[in-house]
């Protein structure tokens, strides 16, 4: 299966610490993609093909974030799923798997 992606978000919040002269700046970063759902509208019971394809969209979100962060090293991350209408969580959950964690390089696995 291949998941086609119809958007990304990028989302940066840059904070200087101006009370502690030598504070590293914080930036915080969040990605977003917006993944058709091949399942929409349906009860799958079986999501490996989904599951499989997480790895592929973790290495692009994966490289989206390491752009949007620039110098900034990673500190920790974070990773959720939201279902359209016509999804069911369980297909945003198969997104969310150790697979696409995994595919992010530089990344601590969760």
């Amino acid at each position: 299966m291949k998941l086609r992606i119809r958007r990304w978000f990028n989302f940066v919040e840059h904070h200087v610490d101006h009370s502690h002269e030598n504070a590293a700046p914080l930036r915080k970063v969040a990605v977003a993609a917006v993944v058709e759902n091949p399942y929409a509208g349906q009860q799958v019971e079986d999501l490996r093909p989904m599951i499989a394809a997480s790895e592929e969209l973790g290495r692009e979100m994966g490289k989206v974030l390491v752009e949007t962060l620039g110098p900034y090293p990673v500190q920790s991350y974070s990773k959720a799923g939201i279902a359209g209408l016509a999804g069911e969580q369980e297909h945003a959950n198969a997104l969310l798997t150790s697979l696409s964690a995994a595919a992010r390089p530089g990344f601590p696995h969760s």
